[in-house]
Formats: structure tokens, sequence, C-alpha cells
């Protein structure tokens, strides 16, 4: 079944009002523990949603903002989610290099942005229907996906 590839993070568990952010997420990753599964974590900053797409095995971290903010912008986000993984490693008994043990990929996706201060959650939905319609092998095109490849969503 194609759905048993995407897992749903709760955004109420990640919000930067939380303490264990990390440890919720990094226990989601080690109950799932399937190849190439996605998980979607819509998260909010307090006055703006994006979204968060993590593929634990190959310890890839998608970023898609509708504002196209960069992620070197949002550090507490990369630190929630870098610390996920490595929790994920340590259940799993990997080793790594210490090159590698701070080197996960965060890939900045070119998606659609909006042009206005209000629909970031409309996005962000999309976002989530559009990779569980098109992703391959869990894996994000850079670039976004061909088919849904607007500069603009409309959402009229």
């Amino acid at each position: 079944m194609w759905v048993s590839r995407f897992c749903f993070i709760n955004p109420t568990k990640i919000g930067p009002e939380y303490t264990q952010q990390s440890q919720y997420i990094g226990q989601a990753f080690i109950e799932r523990n399937q190849p190439n599964t996605l998980f979607l974590s819509p998260y909010n900053t307090g006055d703006h949603w994006m979204l968060v797409v993590v593929n634990p095995t190959t310890e890839i971290v998608y970023y898609l903002d509708s504002l196209g903010v960069n992620i070197g912008q949002r550090q507490q986000l990369r630190r929630m989610f870098d610390n996920a993984i490595k929790i994920y490693r340590a259940n799993k008994g990997t080793r790594v290099s210490k090159v590698k043990f701070s080197n996960i990929k965060w890939t900045m996706i070119k998606c659609p942005t909006q042009d206005n201060g209000s629909d970031c959650g409309y996005y962000v939905l999309r976002y989530m229907k559009e990779i569980l319609l098109c992703s391959q092998e869990g894996v994000i095109p850079h670039e976004y996906f061909s088919t849904y490849k607007l500069e603009k969503y409309s959402i009229y």
C-alpha cells in the first residue's frame, strides 16, 4: 500500500514551546523503522507554517518554506531534526565518523511560494498532498515535482 511509505509528525508535539521535540520525533523514526519512509512534519514558528520532510534511513531532510526563508535562518528547527536523526542512529547502533556525525543533509526544495502573509498553512497542505501523490523511493526532487511546479498556487 503506497500510504505506508509516509508518516505524519503531529505538529502540536514539536512546536517551539515544547522541550522534548527531538525525542518525540526520534521515537517516531524508531517505531516506524522502514526504509525510505518519509516523515511529513508541519512546523509552526508561532506565526508561519513550513514543512520539514525527513527520510531517516538516508538522513536527508527536505525543507519547504512558502516564504523562501533559508534553513540557515532556522537554527532551532535544524537542531531539533538533526538531534532526532542522531537519536535514531543511536537506537539502530549506527556508527558514523566524526565528520559524518553532524553532516546530516538538508535540502531546501524550490517549491511554490506565497505572495502574502496568510497562505502558509494552505501551502503546507498542498506540499503534503503533492508529496503523497508524486514522491518516488523516499525522494523529493530539488526542483520540486514537474507536474506541480508552479510559481504560485491559486487558492480560488
